[in-house]
């Protein structure tokens, strides 16, 4: 586990794509580490039970992800221009937008074969 009880984290960007509460720029404090999750408590004083990989080690004031810097050093330049554009994650998966762009850009390239095929299940519909 990277974190340990006393540690002040604040929430990446994954953050926002899975939680309401606890988004982007959360910060709290460790209260437990349970199993793969950890609680943290915020300025409310609420417990979020949380995954560790959607938060940031806070230190002296600085947010540090040691992993996601190496990582983003690593990454093309197309790869990371498609995480500037929201279509990837820091986990390199597609998101929500890069998934409608996917689709819509199929759509487009291959409009006259779904069609066709389309067509086709109209006319085997109608034959039933």
């Amino acid at each position: 586990m990277r974190f340990k009880v006393g540690d002040k984290v604040i929430g990446n960007t994954e953050a926002s794509v899975h939680y309401a509460t606890t988004r982007e720029g959360f910060k709290g404090v460790v209260v437990e580490v349970a199993g793969s999750c950890i609680v943290i408590r915020g300025e409310d004083l609420e417990g979020y039970i949380v995954n560790p990989e959607f938060f940031d080690l806070i230190v002296e004031g600085k947010e540090v992800d040691n992993m996601n810097e190496i990582a983003q050093k690593l990454l093309d330049e197309e790869t990371k221009m498609l995480i500037e554009a929201g279509l990837l994650d820091s986990r390199l998966e597609l998101t929500s937008k890069g998934t409608i762009f996917l689709l819509a850009r199929y759509l487009a390239e291959n409009k006259k074969l779904i069609a066709a095929e389309a067509k086709k299940i109209v006319a085997e519909s109608k034959k039933g």
